[in-house]
């Protein structure tokens, strides 16, 4: 009898454990958001999954009549999302499994600020992005103060132009230091991924693929479930591919192979919306450059090249700029501010464009010097550009 009791109560607490081991398992993969938002009237918050390529609505919340909101998520891995708070503003949240973070949203006029606790990943998104944040604001105020010194035509702009690279170089020294201090944090991969507008990434220099890939690895480790940290080994490996490849072809645009006797076709839209060909465009001698009007190094080389065109076209000289840009207004309206001459021309496919790989644009500004028998000279700039302008100028 006793041993029978006690084979009984063997098996119930094996099942009790069980039961126990399993309800612990399902609540540590539970995340919980609850938080509270004032300033503004709106009766729903919407909760997006975003990884990096993609992003969809999961879930929605009503806002009670006090400002309070809650979601609950069940998650394995880090996982990045948004809270939308209005069509346009949103929280980022980067939750791991059984945390409960609180927030606490304020609205002034429009200016949204948030804070957020219960969440070590979040705190490091928001770090990044309020740093970002400043940092765009004073890249607007910077455009504002060109523009107006344009119109003017005072004679500051060069101060402009090196306050503004100033301001971009400090970014990507605190993205980089935080990366770096950061390995083993997803939180880093925000950081790889932001713009200081809508078309220009912190990290965009093709050295900057190093970043990618020390990440990647690192993070494939410790998170080797997290579909993020799969998307972004997706992007590297997609990169790494890439640059052998270019590493493999005949580079157009490197030093010691000037004398190459083709030169690739291009076809664009110009600034009144018609297509230019490159090849019709080659009467004489011809300079191809690649630029972003984003970017104060490409507008001081813009002007460099447009005291070029005034000196030599009568000889036989032209230029054709193709931006390399989504933003064809914000175009327009540099080209016209700066007083660009010769043919300027648009790529708004970006980086990723036929264009730009064909060319194997590795930094921008680029240059090409172009005759009617081909590609003379490639990425020459100053006085090396000039006199080699001056030795191929038709007689």
């Amino acid at each position: 009898m006793k041993v029978h009791l006690a084979k009984n109560l063997n098996r119930i607490f094996i099942a009790l454990s069980c039961v126990l081991i399993m309800a612990g398992c399902t609540t540590s993969h539970r995340s919980k958001v609850t938080g509270t938002i004032s300033g503004i009237n709106t009766d729903k918050l919407y909760l997006t999954e975003y990884n990096l390529t993609h992003e969809k609505i999961i879930d929605s919340a009503e806002v009670s009549g006090k400002g309070k909101f809650s979601f609950k998520i069940r998650l394995q891995q880090p996982q990045l999302y948004r809270l939308y708070v209005t069509p346009n503003q949103y929280v980022w949240l980067l939750l791991s499994p059984g945390e409960k973070a609180q927030l606490n949203i304020t609205f002034n006029k429009d200016s949204m600020a948030y804070v957020v606790e219960g969440s070590t990943f979040s705190q490091q998104v928001k770090i990044l992005n309020d740093t970002l944040q400043l940092t765009r604001k004073k890249l607007k105020q910077l455009e504002a103060q060109y523009a107006f010194a344009l119109l003017k035509k005072e004679n500051n702009l060069q101060d402009i132009e090196q306050q503004y690279q100033q301001v971009i170089n400090r970014q990507r020294k605190f993205s980089i230091g935080f990366i770096i201090e950061h390995l083993h944090s997803p939180a880093s991969i925000v950081a790889l991924y932001q713009q200081l507008n809508d078309s220009v990434y912190v990290f965009h220099k093709a050295t900057d693929l190093q970043y990618i890939k020390v990440l990647a690895d690192t993070l494939s480790k410790y998170y080797p479930q997290s579909n993020l940290v799969r998307v972004l080994c997706s992007e590297r490996n997609k990169l790494m591919e890439q640059y052998q490849q270019l590493r493999k072809q005949s580079s157009l645009l490197s030093l010691g192979k000037a004398e190459v006797r083709v030169f690739p076709e291009l076809r664009l839209p110009d600034i009144n919306d018609d297509s230019v060909s490159l090849t019709s465009s080659v009467n004489g001698l011809l300079l191809l450059t690649f630029w972003t009007p984003a970017d104060p190094d490409c507008r001081i080389a813009m002007n460099t090249f447009a005291t070029l065109y005034h000196k030599y076209h009568s000889r036989g000289f032209d230029t054709y700029h193709v931006a390399i840009f989504d933003d064809v207004g914000y175009w327009k309206n540099m080209v016209m501010k700066l007083n660009l001459p010769g043919i300027q021309v648009i790529e708004q496919r970006g980086i990723n464009s036929a264009t730009v790989r064909i060319y194997n644009v590795q930094q921008l500004p680029a240059t090409v010097l172009i005759s009617k028998n081909g590609i003379i000279a490639v990425n020459l700039f100053g006085d090396r550009l000039e006199k080699e302008i001056l030795k191929n100028l038709p007689k």
